[in-house]
């Protein structure tokens, strides 16, 4: 079913104008869904991003608009997240739009977790290569910890930042994060 999930919400953020650009630990698998890559990759080893740049040029371009970089939480991936992505890019047109895939928190099995310092100069680098030098990062549950990493990692790159549902602040009260696993 998650596969499932995940090979339908490929093809609605495809038909939303996003291009995946997925790791090469990704690539390099064997793959049964859907190749909407057009030959791209990652810059980084580890992530997996969606792009869709800025649709509508008007007096507010582009250029002027810092992108919005989504990194969703625990779950099933970006496939939960199916109808928010669609309102925000209709409502953004304007603005390029990049969302972080967490295969390792995605009911997915990977090989490895990346390290902090590894999700931030991923990030970094899928930014420069866009041509963004600062960008809106929004979180989501567990995402609003990548958000922290880059707050505190790469503070130049930060326009500002969006905490939905964040788990990053009093982490060290036991009794949340027993209250988060239901024991």
């Amino acid at each position: 079913m998650v596969f499932l999930a995940n090979q339908l919400a490929g093809i609605v953020l495809w038909w939303l104008g996003f291009t995946k650009y997925p790791s090469s630990e990704e690539s390099s698998g064997s793959s049964f869904g859907l190749d909407i890559t057009n030959g791209r990759l990652s810059p980084g080893k580890h992530l997996t991003y969606w792009h869709a740049p800025a649709k509508r040029i008007n007096s507010f371009t582009s250029s002027s608009l810092h992108p919005i970089v989504f990194f969703h939480g625990i779950g099933c991936g970006l496939s939960a997240y199916v109808r928010f992505i669609y309102k925000l890019r209709k409502k953004n047109l304007n603005r390029p739009i990049i969302l972080v895939e967490l295969p390792f928190v995605s009911m997915r099995l990977v090989e490895s977790v990346p390290k902090m310092h590894h999700v931030v100069s991923e990030i970094s680098q899928l930014l420069k290569i866009h041509g963004y030098f600062k960008a809106c990062f929004v979180g989501h549950s567990l995402g609003s910890v990548y958000c922290t990493w880059m707050v505190r990692q790469r503070s130049d790159l930060i326009s500002s930042v969006v905490l939905m549902d964040p788990i990053c602040f009093e982490l060290h009260k036991s009794h949340l994060v027993r209250l988060f696993f239901g024991w």
